[in-house]
Protein backbone atom coordinates (compact mmCIF):
# COMPACT_ATOMS: atom_id res chain seq x y z
CA UNK A 1 0.00 0.00 0.00
CA UNK A 2 1.56 3.66 -0.97
CA UNK A 3 1.63 6.04 1.22
CA UNK A 4 -0.62 8.94 1.21
CA UNK A 5 -0.06 12.19 0.91
CA UNK A 6 -0.58 14.81 3.79
CA UNK A 7 -2.39 17.58 2.48
CA UNK A 8 -1.41 20.85 4.08
CA UNK A 9 -2.97 22.74 6.32
CA UNK A 10 -3.92 26.17 4.59
CA UNK A 11 -3.61 29.17 6.48
CA UNK A 12 -6.02 30.55 5.49
CA UNK A 13 -9.87 29.52 4.49
CA UNK A 14 -13.04 30.62 2.83
CA UNK A 15 -14.49 32.47 6.01
CA UNK A 16 -10.81 33.71 7.24
CA UNK A 17 -10.46 31.73 10.09
CA UNK A 18 -10.99 28.19 11.50
CA UNK A 19 -13.33 27.18 13.85
CA UNK A 20 -12.13 25.23 17.07
CA UNK A 21 -14.54 22.56 19.07
CA UNK A 22 -13.14 22.19 22.47
CA UNK A 23 -14.58 20.37 25.76
CA UNK A 24 -14.25 21.67 29.60
CA UNK A 25 -15.91 20.70 32.22
CA UNK A 26 -18.46 18.62 30.37
CA UNK A 27 -19.07 21.61 28.81
CA UNK A 28 -18.37 21.86 24.78
CA UNK A 29 -17.72 25.43 22.83
CA UNK A 30 -16.93 26.19 19.53
CA UNK A 31 -15.41 29.33 18.32
CA UNK A 32 -13.35 31.31 15.82
CA UNK A 33 -9.39 30.05 16.13
CA UNK A 34 -6.24 31.18 14.31
CA UNK A 35 -4.02 29.15 11.84
CA UNK A 36 -0.87 29.45 14.38
CA UNK A 37 -3.41 28.48 17.29
CA UNK A 38 -4.62 24.97 15.29
CA UNK A 39 -1.27 24.16 13.75
CA UNK A 40 0.55 24.05 17.40
CA UNK A 41 -2.25 21.57 19.35
CA UNK A 42 -3.21 19.45 16.65
CA UNK A 43 0.95 18.50 14.42
CA UNK A 44 2.87 19.77 18.05
CA UNK A 45 5.39 21.97 16.87
CA UNK A 46 8.19 19.77 18.20
CA UNK A 47 11.72 19.84 17.63
CA UNK A 48 12.39 23.24 19.98
CA UNK A 49 13.54 23.58 23.03
CA UNK A 50 11.75 26.90 24.12
CA UNK A 51 8.28 28.22 22.45
CA UNK A 52 7.32 32.02 22.60
CA UNK A 53 3.72 32.50 22.14
CA UNK A 54 2.63 35.85 20.75
CA UNK A 55 -0.51 37.71 18.72
CA UNK A 56 0.50 38.41 15.36
CA UNK A 57 3.16 39.05 12.33
CA UNK A 58 4.59 42.52 13.41
CA UNK A 59 4.99 41.37 16.79
CA UNK A 60 6.69 38.18 15.99
CA UNK A 61 9.12 40.44 13.63
CA UNK A 62 9.51 42.60 16.50
CA UNK A 63 10.51 39.76 19.15
CA UNK A 64 12.89 38.26 16.43
CA UNK A 65 14.26 41.96 16.28
CA UNK A 66 14.97 41.69 19.51
CA UNK A 67 16.88 38.36 20.00
CA UNK A 68 18.90 39.11 17.33
CA UNK A 69 20.09 42.42 18.24
CA UNK A 70 21.13 40.96 21.49
CA UNK A 71 22.83 37.35 20.04
CA UNK A 72 24.27 34.97 21.44
CA UNK A 73 21.46 32.02 22.16
CA UNK A 74 22.36 28.92 23.36
CA UNK A 75 18.97 27.06 22.33
CA UNK A 76 16.51 26.22 19.18
CA UNK A 77 13.28 28.50 19.38
CA UNK A 78 10.31 28.79 17.85
CA UNK A 79 7.97 32.12 18.01
CA UNK A 80 4.23 31.18 17.28
CA UNK A 81 1.88 33.60 16.20
CA UNK A 82 -0.96 32.79 17.88
CA UNK A 83 -4.10 35.41 18.00
CA UNK A 84 -6.00 37.02 19.72
CA UNK A 85 -3.92 37.75 23.77
CA UNK A 86 -6.82 35.88 25.03
CA UNK A 87 -6.42 32.56 22.97
CA UNK A 88 -2.53 33.01 23.15
CA UNK A 89 -2.81 32.39 26.90
CA UNK A 90 -4.78 30.02 26.40
CA UNK A 91 -2.86 28.11 24.10
CA UNK A 92 -0.19 28.42 26.74
CA UNK A 93 -2.44 27.29 29.53
CA UNK A 94 -3.30 24.15 27.56
CA UNK A 95 0.21 22.95 27.26
CA UNK A 96 0.91 23.37 30.50
CA UNK A 97 -1.86 20.60 31.05
CA UNK A 98 -0.82 18.58 27.95
CA UNK A 99 2.50 19.51 26.89
CA UNK A 100 2.16 19.12 23.48
CA UNK A 101 4.95 21.67 22.68
CA UNK A 102 7.13 20.79 25.62
CA UNK A 103 7.00 21.36 29.27
CA UNK A 104 5.74 23.85 30.88
CA UNK A 105 8.92 25.72 31.89
CA UNK A 106 9.77 26.29 27.89
CA UNK A 107 7.22 28.31 26.90
CA UNK A 108 6.04 31.86 27.38
CA UNK A 109 3.45 34.34 25.74
CA UNK A 110 4.51 37.97 24.92
CA UNK A 111 1.47 40.34 24.19
CA UNK A 112 1.66 43.88 23.37
CA UNK A 113 1.96 46.40 25.93
CA UNK A 114 -2.23 47.69 25.62
CA UNK A 115 -2.87 43.56 27.36
CA UNK A 116 -1.21 44.74 30.62
CA UNK A 117 -4.02 45.56 32.88
CA UNK A 118 -5.98 42.31 31.55
CA UNK A 119 -5.89 39.00 34.48
CA UNK A 120 -4.25 36.57 31.73
CA UNK A 121 -1.28 39.62 32.24
CA UNK A 122 -1.18 40.14 35.83
CA UNK A 123 0.28 38.16 38.52
CA UNK A 124 1.49 35.56 35.67
CA UNK A 125 5.47 35.64 35.24
CA UNK A 126 4.71 33.35 31.84
CA UNK A 127 3.13 36.30 30.13
CA UNK A 128 5.20 39.06 29.21
CA UNK A 129 4.07 42.58 27.79
CA UNK A 130 5.93 45.08 25.22
CA UNK A 131 6.49 48.82 27.29
CA UNK A 132 4.62 50.19 24.21
CA UNK A 133 0.80 49.27 23.73
CA UNK A 134 1.09 48.23 19.76
CA UNK A 135 3.54 48.20 17.36
CA UNK A 136 0.94 49.55 14.61
CA UNK A 137 -1.28 51.75 16.85
CA UNK A 138 1.83 53.77 18.15
CA UNK A 139 3.11 54.32 14.70
CA UNK A 140 -0.51 55.30 13.98
CA UNK A 141 -0.69 57.36 17.03
CA UNK A 142 2.60 59.25 15.96
CA UNK A 143 1.19 60.54 12.83
CA UNK A 144 -2.29 61.61 14.39
CA UNK A 145 -0.11 63.42 16.64
CA UNK A 146 1.33 64.52 13.98
CA UNK A 147 5.01 63.74 15.04
CA UNK A 148 5.16 61.72 11.71
CA UNK A 149 4.58 63.46 8.64
CA UNK A 150 3.65 61.34 5.60
CA UNK A 151 1.35 62.78 3.06
CA UNK A 152 -1.19 59.79 2.55
CA UNK A 153 -4.38 58.90 4.42
CA UNK A 154 -5.34 55.54 6.22
CA UNK A 155 -8.13 55.12 7.92
CA UNK A 156 -6.68 53.03 10.72
CA UNK A 157 -3.47 51.93 12.07
CA UNK A 158 -3.17 48.30 10.45
CA UNK A 159 -3.39 50.29 6.84
CA UNK A 160 -1.17 52.99 7.88
CA UNK A 161 1.49 50.76 8.82
CA UNK A 162 1.74 48.52 5.99
CA UNK A 163 1.39 51.78 3.74
CA UNK A 164 4.78 53.11 5.52
CA UNK A 165 6.47 49.68 4.72
CA UNK A 166 5.00 49.30 1.15
CA UNK A 167 6.08 53.09 0.17
CA UNK A 168 9.35 53.03 1.39
CA UNK A 169 8.68 55.91 3.88
CA UNK A 170 10.08 53.56 7.05
CA UNK A 171 11.56 49.97 7.13
CA UNK A 172 10.27 47.70 9.61
CA UNK A 173 13.60 47.74 11.31
CA UNK A 174 13.62 51.44 11.43
CA UNK A 175 9.73 51.36 12.64
CA UNK A 176 10.98 49.19 15.85
CA UNK A 177 14.00 51.57 16.07
CA UNK A 178 11.96 54.09 16.36
CA UNK A 179 9.42 52.67 18.71
CA UNK A 180 12.53 51.35 21.14
CA UNK A 181 14.08 54.36 21.36
CA UNK A 182 10.61 56.04 22.73
CA UNK A 183 11.07 53.06 25.75
CA UNK A 184 14.77 52.35 25.89
CA UNK A 185 14.21 51.36 29.61
CA UNK A 186 11.34 48.93 29.64
CA UNK A 187 12.97 47.30 26.13
CA UNK A 188 15.76 46.73 27.99
CA UNK A 189 13.95 45.19 31.00
CA UNK A 190 12.07 42.99 28.55
CA UNK A 191 14.99 41.98 26.52
CA UNK A 192 16.83 40.75 29.28
CA UNK A 193 13.69 38.41 30.74
CA UNK A 194 13.88 37.44 27.18
CA UNK A 195 17.40 36.45 26.93
CA UNK A 196 17.13 34.92 30.22
CA UNK A 197 14.55 32.46 29.21
CA UNK A 198 16.38 31.17 25.99
CA UNK A 199 19.65 30.82 27.98
CA UNK A 200 18.40 29.00 30.84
Amino acid sequence: MKNAALTPLPKSTKYGYYYLLSESEGVISIEPTTYGYVKSVLFQLVGWDKYILTEDEPLLRYIENMISARGGVLCKYKIVPAGVAGKVVDLMTLNQAEEFLGRAENVICILDGDQRAYRWVRNNEKVLVTPFEDVEEDLFAMKVNGELEFDFACSNHKEFYSEVIRRGCMSELEIFSLLNGRQTEGVGELQNTLMEFLNN
